[in-house]
């Protein structure tokens, strides 16, 4: 029987007035973005060392199953070094005008995106995830929709060992119940697309939290699952929109390399598409792909050329 294993981050929710605690867990968008998150709420900082409770159910029964004491400890690690503490002190001074952004095609000594590099600087501390602190790859998927390809993405995945991030709509996480369960089953994170799918930027503080909650609540209610990974559709983000995505328990993923891979319609050469995701890795490279007919086809040539690089593969 396959297990779905629930991590809680407890983080200290700034938006609740006197000492409130919300629960965190785990990470996509349609269409890669340029925009990075960040922000900040008053005079508080939830800490990267906070305890995290640990609890599994079998996915038909219901039933506890015993704690798996290495997914804790790999999760204690992602908090530490890849989402950090946020500072949410002096929200009051936080823009709310649009980021613009994108990696760009100027690269460091360790081919990292510059642009990121600044922008992990500028908004780390704000939750915002453009680059992990560490040697790693991530592999991160942006559900929107499901286009036929997502079940075979997961095969490569299962036959590689490897775990990536399913960030998941709301619509997606009501009509495809099979695929969420197998992403959550096979140990993979699912993280928060937001609902709709708006420009997070051009809403209200208010809808854009309800964004951030329904599709929590959607995959609470359905599958027993927190996320606490949110991916800003089309990335665009602003200070204030990163604010009101740490006050609803959530870090937001960006990407430090992402290429046109979502229109299922007009899919890029295999071979081109391989050439330019291996050329592009770096240390705490976060990817972001779509699950899509040329990744499923290159995926795991894709993985092994990291590996034989020296890269580990993460999960957030």
């Amino acid at each position: 029987m396959k297990a779905v294993r629930l991590v809680l981050i407890a983080v200290i929710s700034i938006s609740m007035i006197a000492a409130g605690i919300f629960t965190v867990t785990q990470i996509s968008s349609d269409k890669p973005d340029s925009s990075p998150s960040a922000v900040n709420s008053s005079d508080s900082t939830i800490p990267s060392d906070l305890p995290l409770a640990v609890e599994s159910e079998d996915v038909q029964t219901g039933a506890p199953v015993a704690e798996d004491d290495s997914l804790k400890e790999d999760t204690e690690d992602t908090v530490k070094i890849i989402l950090g503490d946020v500072n949410l002190t002096d929200k009051a001074s936080f823009s709310s005008q649009p980021v613009t952004w994108g990696p760009g095609v100027n690269f460091n000594e360790d081919n990292q995106p510059a642009a990121c590099v600044s922008l992990q600087e500028k908004y780390g501390d704000k939750g915002a995830v453009f680059l992990s602190g560490d040697n790693r790859i991530y592999l991160t998927f942006d559900l929107g929709y499901e286009s036929g390809y997502t079940n075979d993405i997961l095969d490569v995945l299962g036959e590689k060992n490897v775990k990536a991030t399913f960030f998941v709509t709301g619509s997606y996480a009501k009509n495809q119940e099979e695929i969420v369960k197998r992403i959550i089953a096979e140990g993979h994170t699912v993280g928060n697309h937001s609902n709709t799918h708006p420009d997070m930027t051009a809403i209200s503080e208010e809808d854009a939290a309800s964004e951030i909650t329904e599709v929590h609540n959607i995959v609470k209610e359905k599958y027993g699952y927190e996320t606490y990974l949110f991916r800003f559709p089309a990335g665009t983000f602003s200070e204030k929109t990163l604010a009101v995505a740490a006050e609803n328990g959530h870090h937001s993923v960006f990407w430090s390399f992402a290429y046109n891979d979502w229109d299922n319609a007009n899919q890029p050469d295999a071979a081109e598409a391989l050439q330019k995701t291996t050329d592009r890795l770096h240390p705490g490279a976060v990817y972001l792909l779509h699950p899509m007919k040329t990744n499923s086809i290159i995926l795991a040539d894709l993985i092994a050329a990291a590996q034989k690089a020296g890269y580990e593969t993460g999960v957030m």
